[in-house]
């Protein structure tokens, strides 16, 4: 059966000397794997400059009933915003690890156009975006919690307030329990969330800053039972940032 559909790269991984395995993002049919000739043929080499991270694509898949891995055919570049992530390192890196991180938690999602569509924006905003690059990947973690169904209840944010990571609520007290996020830090990622994305220059954040809030977004997407893989990308990461 063929499907002729939108899709954005999450993970290119050699298979053998004849193909790779794509992970791609779609919306009328999730996460699927596809295979896709490797080596130096000239479509071969097309192929891999169109599916770096977060690129995204038009094509039409062959899908065989009972099996992971399907086929690709008349593979098109749809969004150009990815050509000029390439062009920078730091963008690159951004990339890669928003790829591992969106591959991680939406594998077993069902297919949700909205989700679909937060995610080619995320991929369109890293490629726009100027100062603040440094910053997010930040961002992009606390907005897909919304998308988990985890999300903070920004709403219940006063400054002085402790986030209780268990109900995600802010309280004017530390909670009974080691899952919480002092003042400073609840006002850190409360700023965060209410920055946009060419604003985040703003916020002065140092190495230390970032990978402590990182690691605490990720600890509270683990306590909610949110699978992020190991995110391998992330010590890249931190070299940088």
């Amino acid at each position: 059966m063929y499907h002729s559909i939108e899709a954005i790269v999450l993970r290119l991984v050699r298979h053998n000397d004849k193909h790779s395995i794509v992970r791609l993002y779609t919306p009328a049919l999730g996460v699927i794997g596809c295979v896709t000739p490797a080596g130096d043929s000239r479509e071969a080499r097309r192929r891999r400059a169109l599916m770096t991270p977060l690129a995204t694509l038009r094509c039409v898949v062959s899908m065989t009933q009972g099996s992971d891995l399907h086929h690709l055919r008349d593979v098109q570049p749809l969004d150009m915003s990815a050509a000029s992530i390439l062009t920078s390192p730091v963008k690159g890196a951004l990339a890669q690890f928003l790829a591992e991180l969106f591959d991680a938690t939406l594998r077993e999602q069902q297919p949700d156009a909205l989700l679909y569509d937060f995610v080619a924006h995320t991929a369109r905003e890293l490629s726009a975006i100027g100062g603040g690059g440094a910053n997010y990947h930040l961002l992009v973690l606390l907005r897909l919690g919304h998308f988990q169904g985890i999300e903070p209840d920004w709403g219940s944010y006063r400054r002085g307030y402790w986030l209780d990571e268990s109900d995600g609520t802010f309280r004017p007290v530390p909670p009974m329990h080691e899952h919480f996020a002092d003042p400073r830090e609840s006002r850190v990622l409360y700023l965060l969330h209410s920055l946009p994305a060419d604003k985040l220059s703003r916020l002065r954040l140092s190495a230390r800053d970032r990978n402590y809030i990182i690691d605490r977004i990720l600890a509270y997407y683990r306590l909610h039972e949110v699978n992020t893989g190991p995110l391998h990308s992330l010590e890249v990461l931190r070299q940088l940032f």
